[in-house]
């Protein structure tokens, strides 16, 4: 397929748009409670997953390999969505290493995830 200056332009703005909903996703993991980050984090991994496919359909990506990676985009969404959890005592951001399950406990402070706010450590009394 050879390189037109349309497919630059598209893969251009393809890039930029990236770029700026990275930034606002890092920008909201860092500064958005607990709360709110357990109640968004659906909708911006899926989002973020829907725009990736959809601009990787308007760049021109032959359609049986766009048709392969949507249940792949799935799969990712799905694992991701599952293995990030959200620590109300410290606020951090908790990935599984292993993608198929859910974090238990903060690596942060050590608080059990799900608990209440202000805790410290696990079996400890709220602070």
């Amino acid at each position: 397929m050879p390189t037109t200056i349309h497919s630059m332009n598209r893969f251009l703005v393809f890039f930029i748009v990236w770029a700026i909903l990275g930034f606002s996703a890092l920008l909201f993991y860092f500064r958005a409670s607990a709360a709110a980050k357990r109640r968004n984090h659906p909708f911006i991994v899926i989002i973020g997953v829907a725009i990736f496919l959809g601009f990787l359909y308007w760049v021109g990506l032959p359609s049986e390999v766009f048709l392969y990676g949507i249940p792949f985009a799935i799969f990712l969404a799905f694992s991701y969505i599952r293995s990030v959890r959200f620590c109300d005592a410290c606020n951090a951001n908790v990935i599984s290493r292993n993608f198929l399950t859910s974090p238990k406990q903060c690596t942060k402070c050590g608080a059990p995830l799900g608990a209440p706010p202000g805790r410290t450590g696990p079996g400890l009394p709220p602070g």
